[in-house]
């Protein structure tokens, strides 16, 4: 149910920005990978069991993320799969020590790098 509304909340999204802008250079970005077992360390008191599931329950949202982008041909910068490790975990040098939510220094050059490489490479603004 809950992917069924983040799908219904993306198509309102979209179309909103297509009618108020139809210029605009549409581009969906999927974040930093949550890392399994230090997901909100330090933030909440959770087992390791529901530390695992409300990862997982992120993950299946960015996932869905990802699908909608594709499955509808639009441009995706998708950080998500650049900063898993190999265990195809969130790699914790993207995320924040002291909450163990949001992205580290070395997260936000992540993401702030892959949008500048998109931009960039597809030449999204005109060269001026």
């Amino acid at each position: 149910e809950g992917l069924e509304k983040q799908t219904q909340a993306l198509d309102q999204a979209v179309k909103k920005i297509i009618e108020t802008h139809p210029q605009s250079a549409l581009v969906f970005l999927a974040t930093i990978a949550p890392n399994k077992k230090m997901f909100a360390q330090g933030v909440y008191e959770l087992s390791e069991e529901k530390r695992i599931q409300w990862a997982d329950e992120r993950i299946t949202y960015l996932k869905n993320h990802i699908q909608y982008a594709q499955a509808r041909q639009i441009p995706l910068i998708n950080v998500y799969q650049k900063s898993l490790a190999l265990n195809d975990d969130g790699d914790l040098k993207y995320i924040n020590p002291d909450n163990y939510l949001h992205p580290s220094h070395e997260g936000i050059d992540l993401i702030s790098g892959s949008i500048a490489e998109f931009i960039y490479e597809n030449k999204i603004f005109p060269p001026g």
